[in-house]
């Protein structure tokens, strides 16, 4: 048994029928629980869940999400009409640091 977890060949083949069915049913089980592992993971990574996701810079705003940034970005007078929209739901920040520090603890802020 330890010859296909090692990766280490044996010298000879496994004479007793019971050895050979427990083989077998070992990799029928390895490939089951493998395949089942599988799904759930990529299931947890591509599913979206049961909110619709925001697409739009409307759905962005829709939202009323927060989302921070330091007034770095204000000394560059914009003059896009979709940043006078952007502009409503934002939260400025002395620092970059500070504003990660909340995103990482509350989960509750867009960074940009």
């Amino acid at each position: 048994m330890w010859a296909v977890p090692t990766g280490i060949s044996v010298p000879q083949k496994p004479i007793s029928l019971s050895l050979r069915i427990f083989f077998i049913a070992w990799v029928w089980y390895s490939v089951a629980m493998t395949t089942v592992y599988q799904a759930y993971f990529i299931g947890l990574l591509v599913n979206p869940g049961f909110e619709k996701s925001i697409e739009t810079t409307n759905d962005l705003m829709q939202s009323g999400i927060e989302y921070g940034y330091t007034s770095d970005i204000d000394a560059l007078k914009l003059s896009d009409p979709l940043y006078e929209i952007i502009a409503t739901n934002r939260k400025i920040y002395m620092s970059v640091y500070k504003c990660l520090q909340r995103v990482i603890e509350r989960k509750d802020l867009l960074k940009y």
